[in-house]
């Protein structure tokens, strides 16, 4: 079994709120492996309070430019067609690693809540 076929429960795993840290860049389309210049949509750096405050990037396949403007505050976003995939980090000790797409980014209303030094802000 290859790590890469291991299947994912995005709703379970990533349940609860997403929030954005960072502004949107343009992601590289990866053949084999291999980086191209061709761009493959815009990725957004996000932290899931549900995984212990874990930080993702998250790539929206097909936006050309970001659809959400970061303000250096951490915005609630959620995803659509949020999906996973488990791959091992050659390059940094063989960790495990997750790879996350969607097909779209949207801000929800409610205000982001993250941990700092134990306490929520």
């Amino acid at each position: 079994m290859k790590i890469q076929d291991l299947i994912l429960n995005e709703q379970k795993m990533f349940e609860g709120p997403i929030n954005l840290i960072g502004n949107g860049i343009p992601a590289p389309k990866y053949v084999e492996g291999v980086k191209t210049d061709e761009i493959e949509g815009i990725k957004y750096k996000c932290v899931f309070p549900s995984l212990d405050y874990e930080k993702f990037y998250v790539k929206v396949l097909g936006e050309k430019t970001p659809s959400i403007k970061y303000d250096g505050t951490p915005l609630n976003v959620k995803f659509e067609n949020l999906k996973g995939k488990a791959y091992i980090d050659f390059k940094n000790n063989n960790d495990i690693k997750i790879s996350l797409t969607a097909t779209s980014i949207s801000l929800v209303e409610n205000k982001a809540q993250i941990k700092i030094n134990k306490e929520i802000v």
